[in-house]
C-alpha cells in the first residue's frame, strides 16, 4: 500500500504540473483566514482488497503564514459502502449498510508553487472504521459498532490546480488526494480525484 500511495502521487503530481501551465496565471494575494472544502471519488485499499470509495466531504481551516504557505487543521475521509449483518444486544440480527474507510484529522501545510498549483501534506490522527457522517445505520438502534474503529497515525497528501479563481477572494480546484493510515498490523490507503472550493 505504501508503494502504491507513492506511485499514485507521483503520477498525480506529474499530471497537475503538466496541466498547470495551461491555466491562466494571475498575481494573487493570499493572506489571513482560509477555508477549503472538497469531495470526489476514488479507491480504498484495506485488508488486501481494493474497493470503490467516495472521497467524502473534507474540510480544512486555518490561515496563511506567508503568501505561499497556509497552515490549517484538516479533516478528510474516504468511504466505501458495505452491506453487513450485525447482532443486536437482544440477539436479533439486523442488516444494515455501513461506510468504512480511512479518516484523517490533523495539521497540514499547503504550499503554493505558483498561482495555479499547490501541494499539501500533514500528519495526525488516523482512524479506520465506520464514518460518522456517511453510515446509513438507524440512529435509533442499539447496535454497538465501536469494535469496527481502529486508530493509528494518519497522513494527508494532496496536489491540485485551480480551474477558476476570483482575484484574492476564492477559487475552485481539481486534484488528487491520498490518505494513508498506519495501523498496528496494517496500512490502509484511501485516495482519489477531488474537486473543491477554497476561500483565500
Amino acid at each position: 500500500p505504501v508503494v502504491a500511495c507513492r506511485c499514485f502521487f507521483a503520477v498525480a503530481l506529474a499530471t497537475v504540473i503538466g496541466v498547470s501551465p495551461m491555466v491562466a496565471q494571475a498575481q494573487t494575494v493570499r493572506e489571513g483566514f482560509t477555508l477549503d472544502v472538497s469531495a470526489g471519488v476514488g479507491l480504498n485499499r484495506a485488508n488486501g482488497e481494493t474497493d470503490f470509495a467516495v472521497q467524502g466531504l473534507s474540510v480544512g481551516s486555518g490561515g496563511f503564514a506567508t503568501n505561499d504557505l497556509a497552515l490549517t487543521l484538516r479533516w478528510a475521509l474516504s468511504g466505501g459502502f458495505e452491506d453487513v449483518t450485525i447482532q443486536e444486544p437482544d440477539g436479533d440480527l439486523e442488516k444494515t449498510t455501513l461506510a468504512f474507510g480511512p479518516q484523517f484529522l490533523g495539521p497540514t501545510a499547503q504550499l503554493w508553487l505558483n498561482d495555479s498549483l499547490f501541494v499539501s501534506a500533514g500528519i495526525g490522527l488516523g482512524v479506520y472504521g465506520v464514518h460518522p457522517l456517511l453510515d446509513l445505520i438507524d440512529r435509533n438502534s442499539d447496535l454497538d459498532i465501536s469494535v469496527d474503529t481502529r486508530y493509528g497515525i494518519g497522513a494527508s497528501l494532496r496536489s491540485a490546480f485551480t480551474v477558476w479563481q476570483r482575484e484574492n477572494a476564492a477559487l475552485l480546484f481539481i486534484g488528487a488526494e491520498a490518505l494513508p493510515i498506519f495501523l498496528d498490523d496494517d496500512v490502509v490507503v484511501g485516495g482519489g480525484l477531488v474537486a473543491g472550493f477554497q476561500v483565500l
